[in-house]
């Protein structure tokens, strides 16, 4: 079933798609087995959601309905080398998931070549005297950063996220201010003040939040300790109910359980959806556009989720009051109602990671 959201995503298929068919035509002087290469990943992530644009493909066109621009053909003009630039990003990140280096050889050297090209034509539609440079500079190293203290701090360590860590997980997505600056300045924007940037920044830090949300399981067999997952396992310390070597042994249904019983799942639903109320309250966003619409249904069905995962950890709340004497993780594993409910949020958060 299609939600709301999805139908919306769907008005900047045309656009997205012309810059998709561009894109792969830029690699005809590309060597066979690199074209192969990226057309094939590329191809294979829009397989994984069901065909549908990926945030950073209609990102141009998302944040040009944000953003004060003065032209509406802005964000046309910088499709092409934003796609690069977004490609080059997505092709990273399975270069650091794929264990085989040996396989993961022709994407990163296909990598480069996209981000080379990105960068260079970039260039090309970008006035004379613009920061670009600048800006292509702040954001790659604050997305650098992000990716390398994800390894090193939550890549198979449970490390509990200050309030400021939290508030700075739009950083992982950082390119998404770099195609905001880069909007701005290909609009003659030739000074770009903090406050324009806080709604793209609530986008990215809200996105990701709800990211997290939708890929716990993905990241749970990579032991990828996100956000999420390492607020579950630390709660459960606090509450005295499992040991951090104890909680990591935990199996998926056991570990969405905890999350739901916590309150976790809640609290970074409602964390994604203010970021996303932020972004909506933006003055320079119209109530007709796409972009607000897009937001609008985000918030709505993500409330009405959360609602549905508060109703579990109510159930959850009242099966333990029943059984005071046995081990929790036991009594909720094995109460069928409460069961009955994870499995519902199990297929619920299935859905969300289409759709987002």
């Amino acid at each position: 079933m299609q939600s709301n959201s999805s139908h919306i995503i769907a008005e900047f298929s045309s656009a997205t798609g012309g810059a998709r068919t561009a894109f792969f035509s830029s690699l005809e002087q590309t060597p066979d087995r690199l074209r192969e290469v990226v057309i094939n990943n590329y191809e294979a992530r829009l397989t994984r959601g069901n065909g549908r644009p990926m945030l950073g493909e209609y990102a141009p066109w998302l944040l040009s309905q944000v953003l004060p621009l003065r032209h509406h053909e802005t964000p046309d003009r910088l499709a092409v080398p934003w796609m690069h630039l977004y490609a080059y990003t997505l092709f990273m990140d399975d270069v650091l998931d794929v264990d085989n280096k040996r396989d993961a050889a022709p994407l990163l050297i296909a990598s480069g070549l996209i981000l080379q090209r990105g960068i260079a034509s970039l260039y090309e539609v970008m006035p004379a005297g613009s920061e670009v440079r600048v800006r292509l500079d702040t954001h790659f190293l604050e997305a650098a950063y992000a990716a390398i203290k994800e390894i090193e701090e939550h890549k198979q360590r449970v490390r509990r996220f200050s309030s400021d860590e939290v508030s700075q997980l739009g950083e992982k997505v950082s390119l998404l201010k770099l195609c905001a600056t880069c909007l701005l300045m290909a609009d003659g924007v030739s000074s770009i003040d903090g406050e324009v940037m806080i709604p793209v920044e609530s986008l990215a830090t809200g996105m990701q939040l709800l990211d997290d949300v939708a890929d716990w399981e993905e990241d749970w067999q990579a032991a990828n300790y996100s956000h999420l997952l390492t607020e579950t396992i630390c709660r459960l310390q606090d509450l005295n109910l499992a040991t951090e070597n104890e909680a990591r042994s935990f199996i998926p249904r056991e570990i969405l359980t905890s999350m739901i019983f916590t309150g976790c799942l809640e609290d970074c639903i409602a964390d994604g959806i203010k970021c996303l109320q932020q972004v909506r309250a933006s003055s320079n966003l119209n109530h007709n556009s796409p972009a607000y619409r897009l937001v609008q249904a985000i918030i709505e069905e993500n409330s009405a989720f959360a609602a549905q995962v508060r109703t579990a950890r109510h159930s959850c709340e009242e099966a333990l009051k029943k059984s005071p004497d046995r081990r929790w993780i036991a009594v909720l594993s094995h109460n069928g109602a409460v069961q009955d409910q994870v499995q519902s949020i199990h297929t619920g958060l299935q859905i969300v990671a289409q759709n987002t």
